[in-house]
């Protein structure tokens, strides 16, 4: 029988309690109106993100 480890206590997956959400984003990201969107309204997200990683510096 193949064993993914050879380790004697095995090999343990963690799972997170929100995995199946996440998948399910991925899957809903890629659809042609969350990217029309997405793309629309990105630039000043990430702005205000780095704005806010700076200590409110506005980078010009």
């Amino acid at each position: 029988m193949a064993q993914c480890t050879t380790a004697q206590t095995g090999r343990n997956l963690v799972i997170h309690p929100h995995d199946r959400l996440r998948r399910e984003h991925r899957v809903r990201a890629q659809d042609a109106e969350f990217q029309r969107v997405y793309k629309q309204h990105r630039p000043m997200v990430e702005r205000s993100s780095a704005w806010m990683t700076r200590g409110a510096c506005r980078v010009l």
